[in-house]
This record gives C-alpha cells, sequence and structure tokens, in this order.
C-alpha cells in the first residue's frame, strides 16, 4: 500500500477480490489512495464481493459486476422472481452462472444426443441459449459465450454499497475503453439499450508512455 502511495498513479488497476478486497478497500481508505483518483476494479460490482463492504465502499469505482435490483428485462425480471420465491434472497452472479451453467450444458447435450466429447464440442459450437441476460451464443471461432459482463460505478445509497450502471446493457464487447482516452459506445446484438464504457481518466501521451495509468499493478504493494 506504501508502494502504491509513492508511485502517485494517475488511475488504479485492482483485480483483488474477497477478503483481499475488503483488506485492500480498508486500507486504502484509511490512507487516503483513493482520493481524487481513478480506480478501475474487475468483480467488485458483483454482490459477492460489493455487499461486504458496505459503508466502507469508495464512490466514483469503475467495475464489473451484477446490478441484479437495476436490471429491467422479461427475461431477468422472470429468473429474479424464481430466484427470489425459491431461495428468499437476491441472486449474486454465482447465482447466475451456475444456472445457466447447467441449462447451456443440457441444450449442448440435447443438440449432441451423445456424450462423446467431440459431439458436444461441435453442438455447442455457434449454438445460442435464452438466459437471465437475454440469448447467448457459443462462439465458434473461440468457444466462448456472450454472456457479458455489466460496467458502471461503485457509490453508497442509504449507507450501502451499491452501484449504477450509465446504460443496462451487456457488453459483447469491452471496446478497449481501459485503453483509449476517448469514451465508446455501441449498441449490444440484440439490445434496445446503449451500451456505454467511459474511459477511467483522459489520458494524455506523455501519461501513456510513462505507464502512469498502469504503474499501480498491485504487484508493486507486494
Amino acid at each position: 500500500m506504501q508502494a502504491l502511495n509513492e508511485a502517485n498513479p494517475e488511475a488504479i488497476l485492482n483485480v483483488t477480490f474477497g477478503a483481499d478486497l475488503v483488506k485492500f478497500v480498508r486500507e486504502g481508505n484509511t490512507r487516503g489512495l483513493f482520493k481524487n483518483r481513478a480506480v478501475v476494479s474487475f468483480l467488485t460490482g458483483e454482490p459477492e464481493y460489493l455487499d461486504p463492504l458496505k459503508d466502507e465502499t469508495p464512490e466514483g469505482w469503475i467495475v464489473t459486476g451484477y446490478p441484479w435490483y437495476s436490471i429491467k428485462t422479461p427475461e431477468h425480471d422472470a429468473f429474479l422472481r424464481a430466484y427470489q420465491a425459491r431461495y428468499n434472497d437476491y441472486p449474486r452472479l454465482g447465482s447466475i452462472v451456475g444456472y445457466q451453467t447447467m441449462k447451456s450444458a443440457a441444450a449442448i447435450l440435447a443438440k449432441a444426443k451423445s456424450d462423446d466429447p467431440e459431439k458436444l464440442i461441435a453442438a455447442a459450437e455457434g449454438l445460442s441459449v435464452p438466459s437471465p441476460f437475454g440469448e447467448i451464443t457459443f462462439r465458434k471461432i473461440d468457444h466462448q459465450s456472450t454472456l457479458g459482463a455489466f460496467v458502471g460505478r461503485t457509490a453508497l445509497k442509504d449507507g450501502k454499497a451499491s452501484w449504477w450502471i450509465r446504460s443496462i446493457a451487456r457488453a459483447r464487447t469491452i471496446c478497449r475503453a481501459m485503453t483509449k482516452s476517448q469514451s465508446c459506445a455501441r449498441r449490444s446484438e440484440g439490445s434496445a439499450h446503449e451500451f456505454v464504457i467511459a474511459s477511467a481518466v483522459k489520458q494524455s501521451r506523455q501519461a501513456r508512455e510513462k505507464q502512469g495509468w498502469i504503474a499501480s499493478s498491485l504487484r508493486s504493494s507486494q
């Protein structure tokens, strides 16, 4: 933490989560590490990791995650109602991933009509299946799905951790927003909402050359 402060980075890229994130946030708040400094933090917007921060949540961080309370689509509304009726709780991102993994596996098996690995691979390529985030597809080129991610900024609401999204949509492409000085926007395929990711900082050419924007790599704190 001291090394990060001494480096005086323009912004911080954080990849810690769980108990490590809580420690990082608590000590960073105490030392004023995040004051007047942009922070991009992967996974922090997931309820699993955001909720434990409570009123210690730093405001304004750019995060990826799952804002279950802000997603207003028929597919997600149906999933949310069913989940809350079954478990009397709100879903986490792990809930979505677990649910969608089983649904996708079932769809692949049904299409392949076999448990042979090669036939399962062939069946998965290009397969589209419904999900709580809308239809997703397993790309043939790299076997990855288009489930995507939500991007927004952290906030405190009534003393509780929260975050807002500039526009609700799934990111089928991240637009390289974290390496460009301009904002980027694109239409998510099949979505009626515009997906906008704002660049974390307005980087000058000199700042980029000095790599000040990524000088805060957490390896500095080890």
